[in-house]
């Protein structure tokens, strides 16, 4: 029976520590973003005599959706922590996902904030992207960052 394969761990970068903190952060406001759209759900919109019934099931389903986000973020962003990289790239295709859907409301009331928004998105892909690219293609597990420094990169 052969050895079993080193897991290929690095501890983060500051910053890849950073991405995963606005991660976690990100993380929070998607949380807020689903419990808000959940509890509204019950809201029935009207528009003069006409009731709009199809309201209550697509902010029900957003609400869960944007709940299921928030904890992926956040499991994303311990996992950075924890020297994970499935995390890594989980965090960089929810953040290149959260920029892909920010880009319609460029042109809206809150321009400030998409702007903002995707400037936070694109650091924590290049962070990350950064913090996976470090990563050497056999690491001993528990080594440290100061050790895999020295190495040349391949």
């Amino acid at each position: 029976m052969s050895p079993p394969r080193p897991v290929r761990m690095v501890p983060p970068t500051p910053t890849a520590a950073a991405a995963a903190i606005l991660l976690v952060v990100s993380a929070v406001f998607s949380l807020a973003l689903g419990i808000g759209l959940l509890l509204h759900s019950g809201n029935a919109a009207t528009a003069g005599d006409y009731s709009i019934t199809l309201a209550r099931p697509l902010l029900v389903v957003f609400g869960i959706i944007a709940l299921g986000v928030s904890g992926a973020k956040f499991v994303s962003g311990a996992g950075v922590f924890l020297r994970r990289p499935w995390a890594a790239g989980l965090g960089v295709a929810l953040a290149g996902l959260d920029a892909f859907f920010t880009f319609p409301t460029l042109g809206g009331r809150r321009t400030g904030a998409s702007v903002v928004e995707l400037v936070v998105d694109g650091f924590i892909v290049w962070a990350l992207l950064r913090h996976l690219n470090a990563m050497p293609k056999e690491a001993e597990p528990g080594g440290t960052w100061t050790g895999f420094q020295g190495r040349p990169q391949a």
